[in-house]
C-alpha cells in the first residue's frame, strides 16, 4: 500500500506536472506547431512532463520524477526560446506550470538532488531542444547601438 503520507503532501505537485505536460501536448494541436518541423520536440516535452508527474506519488521514483521535471523545464524553455518567432509565448504557460510543480514538490531532507544533477538536466534539455531546432533565428535588437 501507498504512503499515504507521501500521497497527502505530493498531490499538488504531481497535478500541476501532468497539467504541464497535457497542456504542452495540447499545444501540438495548434496550427502553428501541428504543421512545424519541430513538431516532435513539443510532443517529447509533453510526455516528459507527464512522466515526471509519478515521481511526487511514489518516493521511489522521487529523484526520478524530480530529474525529469527539470529536464522537461529545460525542454520548455528551449522551447519557449526558439519559438517565439514562429509560434509565439505558448509555450510559457506548461513551463510556468512546471515551475509551480517544482514548487510543490514534497521535500525530503535525506533525499535531496545535487545540484549538478539538476543543471545537467536543464541545460541537458535546452541543449537538446537548440539542436533539434531546425532554424534558430533570434534577431537581436541592435539598432540603439548604432552611433550617428
Amino acid at each position: 500500500m501507498p504512503d499515504l503520507a507521501r500521497l497527502r503532501h505530493g498531490w499538488m505537485a504531481a497535478a500541476f506536472a501532468l497539467a504541464a505536460g497535457l497542456s504542452m501536448l495540447l499545444l501540438t494541436q495548434v496550427d502553428t506547431i501541428e504543421f512545424a518541423p519541430q513538431r516532435w520536440l513539443y510532443t517529447i516535452t509533453g510526455w516528459l512532463l507527464v512522466a515526471s508527474a509519478i515521481g511526487p506519488l511514489v518516493e521511489v521514483l522521487d529523484a526520478f520524477g524530480h530529474i525529469l521535471l527539470w529536464n522537461g523545464i529545460g525542454w520548455s524553455a528551449g522551447l519557449a526560446l526558439f519559438g517565439l518567432e514562429s509560434v509565439g509565448s505558448m509555450p510559457i504557460w506548461p513551463l510556468m506550470l512546471a515551475a509551480l510543480a517544482l514548487t510543490f514538490w514534497p521535500k525530503d531532507p535525506e533525499r535531496v538532488l545535487p545540484p549538478a544533477a539538476i543543471i545537467i538536466a536543464l541545460l541537458g534539455g535546452f541543449a537538446i531542444c537548440w539542436l533539434g531546432w531546425s532554424d534558430i533565428s533570434l534577431p537581436i535588437p541592435s539598432d540603439w547601438l548604432e552611433v550617428n
